[in-house]
């Protein structure tokens, strides 16, 4: 759990996430998209990806970004309806909903693909979690530890947010791909995001 100071800046992060006031989000290029169990991952033209075709019972979405900033620490992940989903809910289950049972992801700088790192997240907030059980952001810090983040999309309509801050700062002067997993192992069959987009910004 946060401590006093880290709790101050979440809260700060999640008053300002409103107002865009203090943050500077960009939206980096999708460079590709892959799903590990078949599903077709197409870019859209705001460079949100959207899942179609197969749906397996579990699945991994890796999603490679570029960007040109340095001294990133914030990354917000935007899950999106679509009108190819059940009445444009979120999930692509067959009620609307979905789980994320974790986030990894790794940087690499396009000057010097030598260097490179995994970015570790420190602390999590969404706007929504599923009240009915252990269903915290937090759950996907962890992924192998069977607890996931549920998003309630078969009962409460609209798109979702979480936001991921880095203990260290990443971004490689010259470029860098950051590659994000985004993991789907769960009870709960066919519970994935239809539509993703990415968000990233230094933390001041």
């Amino acid at each position: 759990e946060p401590g006093s100071g880290e709790q101050a800046l979440i809260d700060n992060f999640v008053a300002e996430l409103g107002t865009g006031s203090s943050l500077s989000w960009t939206v980096p290029a999708v460079a590709s998209a892959l799903s590990r169990g078949g599903a077709t991952m197409t870019v859209q033209a705001d460079e949100s990806v959207l899942a179609s075709g197969e749906n397996p019972s579990t699945d991994e979405h890796t999603i490679r970004l570029r960007t040109e900033r340095t001294d990133l620490r914030a990354l917000l992940l935007e899950i999106l309806g679509d009108p190819s989903h059940a009445e444009e809910r979120v999930g692509r289950a067959a009620n609307g909903n979905a789980i994320l049972s974790g986030i990894s992801a790794d940087v690499i700088s396009i000057a010097d693909p030598s260097q490179q790192s995994r970015i570790t997240f420190s602390w999590a907030w969404a706007d929504v979690e599923q009240g009915d059980g252990d269903f915290r952001i937090t759950n996907v810090l962890r992924p192998d530890d069977g607890r996931v983040w549920a998003v309630a999309g078969h009962a409460i309509p609209g798109n979702r947010h979480a936001v991921f801050i880095a203990s260290e700062p990443f971004g490689y002067v010259g470029g860098s791909t950051i590659t994000i997993r985004l993991g789907y192992e769960s009870p709960y069959s066919m519970h994935v995001f239809g539509r993703v987009r990415f968000h990233v910004s230094p933390v001041d």
